[in-house]
């Protein structure tokens, strides 16, 4: 039908969209010379100091099912991030090492956490339940209690000791979060 031709056409004008914005980005930021082939994500994975960091892209490959769509999960990361993620994580389990994500993970919004129904207004961890929990699961998981959350979207700083309890196991991690050098609009500051 006419409409299927018309929402084919957007979808690939969306795609080509998204994969010439990631390759300004990636260009500009002299991670990728121009004109090569756009990865699926942008995870980067390097030592420094002597400590393992991953730089999870929660931005690249995020989506949200349709609404009344039961039969797929929210997704802040893709599959294959989630594979990747866990064999670091397993890898360096006893070690210090630090997960740099652009949204915080912990503490949650007061308003996700009072009404679950928000969830969906909210663009990092907290409007993807189902990725967050799986990210929680693995810490408890393949984790040794020595990991250390940075980000820094939410125009606020902060500082909070996690402890994530499953029956008699417990693991606890720090997420420190930064706000801007230089933030002049207060209204685009978030609240706790």
């Amino acid at each position: 039908t006419p409409e299927d031709g018309r929402i084919a056409r957007r979808r690939h004008e969306q795609f080509t969209q998204r994969q010439d914005a990631l390759r300004s980005f990636l260009h500009h930021q002299r991670v990728q010379p121009a004109g090569c082939a756009v990865p699926s994500d942008l995870d980067l994975v390097f030592s420094w100091g002597g400590h393992p960091f991953y730089l999870l892209d929660t931005r690249s490959a995020r989506r949200r099912p349709a609404p009344g769509d039961g039969a797929h999960r929210d997704q802040l990361i893709s599959q294959a991030q989630r594979g990747r993620f866990q064999q670091w994580l397993e890898l360096h389990a006893s070690r210090l090492k630090f997960v740099a994500t652009p949204s915080l993970l912990l503490p949650r919004r007061r308003s996700v956490a009072r009404h679950a129904a928000e969830a969906p207004s909210c663009d990092g961890w907290d409007g993807f339940p189902d990725s967050r929990n799986w990210l929680l699961s693995q810490l408890l998981d393949h984790d040794m209690g020595r990991t250390v959350f940075l980000s820094g979207d939410e125009h606020q700083s902060l500082a909070a000791r996690v402890t994530l309890q499953r029956g008699d196991l417990q693991r606890s991690f720090w997420s420190l979060h930064s706000s801007g050098l230089y933030a002049p609009f207060p209204f685009a500051n978030s609240t706790p």
